[in-house]
């Protein structure tokens, strides 16, 4: 009589179509260019670009986007609160608005300098 108990574990084990390695999918996305939100930073400056005014492109620069979050960055430490009261929910609903190349979860304001502004 043959014991089948683990013949289980060796099936299992020879089966390679269930996963694939991080590594392969990180590599193909860096090598394909493919951003996994699918945006990229100058499509949201270009879809922000008819919609803000003088002050946001003068102080504002778009940081990030990193899984559907916009980073913005804001050159005075001062005005990081009130842009983010003043233009968070705009570039929100701006970006999930229909007919857009870039949707974002959330947009979020924070002081710093780097970033491709609008």
């Amino acid at each position: 009589m043959v014991d089948h108990r683990l013949s289980w574990v060796a099936r299992n084990r020879l089966r390679t179509d269930r996963t694939r390695r991080a590594g392969e999918l990180i590599g193909a996305a860096v090598l394909e260019g493919k951003r996994p939100d699918g945006a990229s930073i100058e499509a949201v400056a270009r879809a922000l670009a008819g919609l803000v005014d003088e002050e946001f492109r003068l102080h504002c620069r778009i940081a990030a986007v990193r899984a559907g979050l916009v980073h913005i960055h804001v050159d005075a430490p001062s005005l990081v609160s009130a842009m983010r009261m003043r233009w968070r929910s705009v570039v929100c609903e701006a970006l999930r608005g229909s007919g857009r190349a870039v949707t974002a979860r959330d947009v979020v304001f924070g002081f710093g300098r780097e970033g491709v502004s609008v």
